[in-house]
């Protein structure tokens, strides 16, 4: 079960909850259709990034520096291996 703590154990399996665990808390975990959620931030802060880190693969362009990879908001599929369910998660256009 999702704890509001993130940072902390989970009370039933003593382990920092899994990005599936997250991004599905609340949501519809046992539904045909895909939670979408939409990553927002300023230019270089990791949004491709964390997309990439969530999908468990490279999908999203990334660069090392603080320069935007994002020209145009982005959808992506991914299924979540843990919760063995989709989500939509968009990549936006950070603003200058």
């Amino acid at each position: 079960m999702y704890t509001a703590e993130l940072d902390r154990p989970t009370r039933e399996t003593n382990s920092t909850p899994t990005a599936a665990t997250v991004l599905m808390a609340g949501t519809f975990a046992n539904s045909s259709h895909a939670a979408n959620f939409i990553i927002f931030g300023e230019i270089g802060v990791g949004r491709s990034s964390l997309i990439n880190l969530i999908a468990g693969e490279k999908l999203a362009t990334t660069s090392s520096g603080a320069t935007s990879c994002t020209l145009q908001s982005t959808k992506y599929k991914v299924k979540l291996h843990d919760c063995q369910c989709e989500v939509n998660l968009y990549d936006t256009v950070s603003k200058r």
